[in-house]
């Protein structure tokens, strides 16, 4: 009875890391397609923008302020930002059938992520609570806390199988003596007492059985220390990485101010005819490239937020 339910509870932690793990899969595949919807918005406002800065060239070019030359290279560069923006559609599309795929549903549905995942608190708590929370919750971990206890009642139950049989028995015969006179005479007798058994052939055959399952107990604590040791670099690592992903963010975030700021002061001067169109082209290029980079490292946050709630058990 006590294996039966053992290995039921070990299957069931069994169950519970496949699906941690895809869990994690999909929540991949999931801000991947949240960083795409988040591209598709920042190239849509840089289209609508570069529209805007075309119109002011081309008014320009026809006052005689500038030559046809920045008029084709803000067209090319347009041009450039509506093909950036057709490969960010395809592969939303893309991501999504995969998605709906994995998630059993129509292909043809279009999914659309939930934006307000970059609103959620993604706090880092003390490593300490982390790994001693794994400790105790991990799946795997536990699976082979389970293995090491079967194997341990094996063990049990070869050293109980290995002890003799006793039992004890009684019995009660009322018979008539044999006798030469016709007395009506009776005999009550009671017997009562124990029956040992053993097996020598079982003894030899347990001795080597005790052997393995030993050794098979020992191979389950050699597992589960290593299992633990791989633990704690899991967690160091997953703890670290979303350490970095959110001084990324911060980082990123500067950055971006600066270079909308650098971008807002080229527009001007170049209205102004105090700078060419390559460098207001250039701060424009690298504003995209921040937003787009800002973009990626927010979403890197929450999944190495989710990694670590993975590897801690709580996923």
């Amino acid at each position: 009875m006590k294996k039966a339910q053992l290995e039921h509870q070990a299957v069931s932690l069994q169950t519970d890391a496949h699906r941690a793990a895809l869990k994690l899969d999909l929540l991949e595949k999931y801000m991947s397609l949240f960083s795409l919807y988040k591209q598709h918005e920042i190239l849509s406002r840089q289209i609508e923008e570069s529209e805007l800065r075309l119109f002011d060239i081309r008014r320009m070019k026809r006052e005689g302020l500038i030559t046809n030359n920045d008029v084709l290279r803000s067209e090319m560069q347009l041009t450039r930002d509506r093909l950036s923006l057709t490969e960010v559609e395809n592969n939303i599309r893309l991501f999504s059938q995969q998605l709906t795929i994995l998630l059993g549903i129509k292909e043809d549905y279009l999914l659309k992520p939930d934006i307000t995942l970059f609103s959620m608190p993604v706090l880092l708590e003390d490593y300490e609570a982390y790994w001693e929370e794994a400790y105790r919750e991990e799946p795997s971990l536990k699976w082979l806390r389970k293995q090491t206890e079967l194997a341990k009642n094996e063990v049990k139950g070869v050293r109980s199988a290995s002890l003799p049989q006793v039992s004890l028995y009684a019995s009660n015969t009322l018979a008539r003596p044999i006798s030469r006179t016709m007395a009506d005479l009776y005999n009550n007798n009671w017997n009562i007492g124990l029956s040992l058994s053993y097996s020598l052939s079982l003894l030899y055959k347990n001795n080597h059985k005790k052997k393995e399952n030993r050794l098979a107990v020992y191979a389950r604590q050699n597992e589960e220390e290593l299992q633990l040791q791989h633990l704690r670099v899991e967690i160091r690592t997953a703890y670290l990485r979303h350490q970095e992903a959110l001084k990324e963010v911060e980082a990123l975030q500067l950055s971006v101010r600066q270079a909308e700021e650098n971008y807002r002061i080229m527009q001007n001067r170049y209205m102004n005819q105090l700078a060419i169109l390559t460098d207001l082209l250039d701060a424009n290029t690298v504003r995209l490239n921040v937003e787009l980079q800002l973009t990626n490292a927010c979403t890197r946050v929450i999944y190495t937020y989710y990694q670590l709630q993975k590897v801690c058990g709580r996923l």
